[in-house]
């Protein structure tokens, strides 16, 4: 389509981009939804000759993210929930430490 038709076009129809106001502010256009079941992290040492050559594991599980795009009121929304994470270390012996988890309980 040339310009001079794109022109045309647009001044039957209304401008080019103008954003529809006949929805509400609370009308949803676009919803984008994420979700992992789970993602592990293993950091390992490979330089020595060790049984366990583990140094640090990470694991997060049942993440959950959802994007809504709301055009009219010009606005983006993101919810993001995370079930568990958690960080673990190894000590040279092979023993495990935990050293992130998440919160149980009263303080």
């Amino acid at each position: 389509m040339t310009p001079t038709e794109k022109a045309k076009l647009y001044s039957a129809i209304g401008c080019e981009n103008v954003v529809s106001t006949n929805y509400p502010k609370s009308f949803v256009e676009n919803r984008l939804e994420f979700c992992l079941n789970e993602l592990s992290i293993l950091l390992q040492d490979s330089t020595n000759n060790l049984e366990e050559p583990m140094i640090l594991l990470s694991s997060l599980s049942n993440v959950e993210a959802t994007v809504e795009q709301r055009p009219v009121a010009k606005a983006l929304h993101v919810h993001v929930t995370v079930g568990d994470f958690h960080v673990q270390g190894f000590q040279s012996n092979g023993e495990k430490q935990t050293l992130v988890r998440p919160f149980q309980g009263n303080l």
